[in-house]
């Protein structure tokens, strides 16, 4: 059943730790037209809003402010007046403990579309809906996702697809989706390691800052990533080869210009050989010649795409960055299961 009566518009809004982005989507859009909101000049909002910045807990404030950018008045002021108000759909960590209202998690493994049954609404003087995150809890080390689930949605080609989903950032995802059921997902510190490690450990003494960050084809951040991947248990794990960065420089093997992008490529490596090996030992081998597809924007992008491409060649697939805006494509697909949306 409909959480509500279908609107002709609803507004997006994918609320993240450091930033805010919302979009308006119209019912006439096609599903990607209306989450692009770029052919049919549909107003965006982009800002430093997330919810680290919001100390006095005033989320309500905020997305006024929200609503105010978007230009509330002028589009819906007819709507208003007739009684009928354009819903809002969030998602991200607007739904976490230190959010607004804490969204249940749906356990995984997750059924994605039946996402759009298990949201939860917030108080505020027209309705809204959190999109709730997703957790694993198999008695061994919990894990959980926030917003990265509404991306994959988002990202699939029906939301009966299937793929392996990595979405590169402080805290990495790499998340198994088994024909629209997201079956299992791992969650890596890897941004948070590389920062750490050059900026305030050992290896920091003799890492020469770049004013860039390196291209995949960088041959120190090549070596890096084979390096990482290397699947030789006499190679140790990430904690021995993070060692081998100042060992390298100590045998002139590894210019100080040159030791970040090794460094880079060391963790991003590491976490490609981790990921493969924990899901393929989880899912019985069911990774091998899988659709791979990396999620996300900028420089990170490549580089993870780089490290992928050497795993990859062993275990037959070719990852695809998705260069479309996922995150508003999953608002979409959720606001129509629900009924939000017509």
């Amino acid at each position: 059943m409909a959480l509500s009566e279908p609107n002709g518009r609803l507004i997006a809004v994918d609320w993240g730790t450091t930033r805010l982005r919302a979009r308006v989507l119209q019912s006439g859009a096609t599903e990607s037209e209306g989450a692009e909101g770029e052919r049919d000049g549909a107003p965006r909002v982009s800002e430093p809003w997330g919810i680290a910045s919001v100390t006095d807990g005033d989320f309500a404030g905020v997305l006024r402010r929200v609503l105010s950018a978007l230009g509330e008045k002028e589009m819906w002021g007819r709507e208003q007046r007739a009684g009928g108000v354009a819903p809002i759909l969030m998602s991200g960590m607007i739904g976490s403990r230190q959010g607004w209202v804490e969204a249940p998690y749906a356990r995984c493994p997750a059924p994605l579309a039946g996402l759009a049954r298990q949201l939860t609404p917030v108080p505020f003087d027209r309705p809204v809906q959190l999109v709730p995150g997703v957790c694993r809890d198999d008695g061994g080390m919990p894990d959980v996702m926030r917003g990265e689930e509404t991306q994959i949605l988002g990202a699939l080609d029906d939301p009966s697809g299937s793929g392996l989903f990595v979405l590169p950032g402080t805290h990495s995802k790499w998340a198994l989706v088994e024909e629209g059921r997201l079956t299992s997902f791992m969650t890596f510190m890897s941004g948070e390691v590389f920062a750490a490690m050059r900026d305030h450990s050992l290896l920091s003494r003799t890492i020469e800052r770049r004013a860039t960050p390196p291209a995949p084809e960088d041959p120190s951040f090549a070596a890096g990533a084979a390096a990482g991947i290397d699947p030789d248990p006499a190679a140790g794990g990430l904690l021995h080869r993070l060692f081998g960065v100042r060992t390298r420089g100590l045998f002139d093997r590894l210019g100080g210009s040159d030791q970040e992008a090794f460094l880079s490529g060391l963790v991003i490596g590491s976490e490609a050989r981790e990921a493969t090996a924990a899901l393929n030992a989880r899912t019985s081998g069911t990774l091998d010649g899988a659709r791979v597809v990396i999620l996300g924007d900028g420089p990170l992008v490549g580089l993870y795409q780089g490290a992928l491409e050497a795993q990859g060649a062993v275990q037959g697939w070719t990852p695809e960055p998705w260069s479309h805006d996922s995150a508003f494509a999953g608002l979409e697909r959720i606001a129509r299961a629900a009924g939000l949306l017509r």
